[in-house]
């Protein structure tokens, strides 16, 4: 299903639906909340954005370094199966199939009845505005429920405890702010280091016939909020730039295989003479694969999308192009750059279902080709670069 029809649904049926369990829970007086004793089993739910998984992690971390001995349990969707299962501190993954309607009821279905199977100390749900996380929250029957609030909007009497969601801060932290109803005493800031086998990463590389430096290109973004693409012709004359300012480098395009197609019109408006520079991987690679060639690039030049929170937990040089969304909350990383113009719709992803410019992306539209290029000299060129952010 497409992330629009997920919304409607979820605005109207799944408000409904939380009414109902609600209600029907707080009747029937279901184990109440106990705020003691250690927790062994703990669910963490995120559906969308594998972005927002990877800035979960200092979370898990700091979950694991204060409860040893607990069961770390993800709830996701299935566009994020095989990503949650490189997580080595998740130790199980319970996923939605919402690939079709019929197919959310039945795994809904079916993972609320494993979910209720479970005796769950602690429920976190990292949604904001989801009925959909609400329904499992509710029916998890958690001794602690924990979830985000924003703007101090009302949470519906489902949470024991409620935090807030702050657009002006890492948003790893705002999920940290979690670890205090526990006093923790260790807070683990870092992203999770994702393991690489080195012995793969030369394999792909030798197939990808790469013996030198690269540059990966990520010019696409889910349908979570497709404005945050930087125009594609823009992409193309950038990295027409970078082939003839640095030939010794190879340009490596990436993208899932449904963005192949958007991936191959930017490839269309490369100079042909330069295009044995590029290689373009979309639709070919793995999770492991890209968090492996990601982990191996010169630089990371990226929308605000999945693929540049894995390049921040690798700790590769990262130029980020931010729009719809505040680079303050989603770029803020040490070895980050972020291109952002400060329009006064944005940002605007955690406040609208739909963005205020109608799909006009004035926010992207107005970052230059000129000024994206002076950054990828300064990432190449200068050393020991730390985080900043162009306005």
């Amino acid at each position: 299903m497409k992330t629009s029809t997920k919304v409607i649904i979820d605005n109207y049926a799944g408000g409904f639906v939380v009414f109902v369990l609600k209600n029907l829970f707080r009747i029937f007086n279901f184990r109440k909340s106990q705020n003691n004793g250690p927790l062994k089993t703990i669910v963490v739910c995120k559906f969308l954005g594998m972005g927002s998984i990877v800035q979960s992690t200092p979370l898990l971390q700091t979950l694991k370094k204060q409860f040893p001995d607990c069961r770390i349990i993800y709830l996701s969707s299935i566009a994020n199966k095989n990503f949650i299962g490189q997580i080595s501190l998740i130790d199980e993954s319970i996923i939605i199939n919402d690939q079709s309607l019929f197919s959310t009821i039945i795994s809904t279905l079916s993972c609320i009845r494993l979910l209720l199977s479970k005796r769950i100390d602690l429920f976190i749900d990292l949604e904001v505005y989801s009925n959909f996380s609400k329904i499992f929250t509710i029916v998890s029957n958690a001794r602690l429920k924990f979830g985000l609030t924003k703007d101090g909007a009302k949470a519906q009497n489902i949470y024991t405890s409620t935090f807030q969601l702050h657009t002006d801060r890492p948003v790893s932290e705002s999920y940290l702010e979690m670890c205090k109803a526990f006093n923790s005493q260790k807070i683990i800031h870092e992203l999770y280091s994702f393991a690489v086998d080195t012995i793969k990463l030369k394999f792909l590389l030798k197939n990808l016939e790469i013996s030198g430096d690269y540059i990966v290109v990520n010019p696409n973004a889910s349908d979570l909020r497709i404005e945050r693409r930087w125009p594609q012709e823009n992409f193309s004359e950038l990295i027409n730039k970078i082939v003839y300012a640095y030939p010794e480098n190879k340009i490596v395009l990436i993208g899932s295989s449904a963005e192949s197609n958007y991936v191959n019109n930017i490839l269309a408006g490369i100079n042909p003479s330069l295009q044995k520079s590029i290689i373009n991987t979309a639709g070919r690679l793995s999770i492991d694969e890209l968090i492996a060639l990601i982990s191996g690039t010169k630089l990371m030049i990226t929308n605000d999308t999945g693929p540049m929170h894995l390049s921040f937990a690798m700790k590769c040089r990262t130029l980020a192009l931010f729009g719809p969304a505040s680079p303050l909350q989603f770029g803020n990383h040490k070895n980050a750059t972020s291109v952002y113009k400060k329009v006064s719709c944005s940002p605007c992803v955690h406040d609208h279902i739909k963005p205020p410019c109608g799909g006009d992306n004035i926010c992207m539209k107005g970052i230059g080709v000129e000024e994206v290029f002076e950054e990828v000299v300064n990432c190449i060129e200068v050393k020991g670069q730390g985080a900043k952010v162009i306005l």
